[in-house]
Parts: structure tokens; sequence; C-alpha cells
């Protein structure tokens, strides 16, 4: 959540935005866990866990709380560092806005 507000209860309905970082080989993983950061409902597994992987330019997200729900805020955005060429960026065959910045 890259918003800035005067507290992170101000937060909570803001859209997310998705920071990745390439490592050599063009490749990045990792998880995110959101809940509702305020009740004990994550022990009646109301909560997102994802498995986030990008390989061959591609992002791809599977969740790792099958049983489990929340309904999160949206990404708003998705940064890639160390992208070497723009990519044109699409959700269910949906072309995305984007902008590519190639750092030095």
């Amino acid at each position: 959540k890259n918003r800035l507000r005067r507290s992170s209860q101000l937060m909570k309905n803001d859209p997310y935005t998705l920071t990745i970082t390439l490592n050599s080989e063009g490749s990045a993983e990792g998880e995110a866990y959101i809940d509702d950061e305020k009740s004990f409902d994550y022990k009646k597994n109301v909560y997102s866990y994802q498995k986030l992987i990008f390989k061959d330019n591609a992002l791809s997200c599977s969740s790792l709380n099958k049983d489990g729900s929340y309904e999160s805020p949206l990404i708003e955005r998705i940064v890639v560092i160390g992208l070497d060429k723009s990519l044109s960026p699409s959700v269910n065959g949906n072309e995305l806005v984007h902008s590519y910045k190639k750092s030095n």
C-alpha cells in the first residue's frame, strides 16, 4: 500500500502495489499473506495466503490456503525491477495499461 495516510487504519481499503525484484535469471518467487489486520479471524481461515512466481516473463499466483477465503483490496500496480524489455501485460486476454522505464 503506497498511499500516505495519517494512520494504518485509514489504509485498510487502499489497493496494493506488488513490487517484484528479479534475480540474475530474470525470475522471482515469494509469498503474500493478507488478513483484516485487527481480529483473530485468521484462526477461522479468513485470510489470503498466495504463492507468486515470475518466470519466463509471466506472473502466476496460486493459493497456499485452499480452505480459507478473504476478500482483500485490489492490486493497483505491479512494479517489476530488473526487467530488460517492455512486456504487454494482460489478464485473461485483456491487455492492461502499462509503462516501461529502463533502469541504468
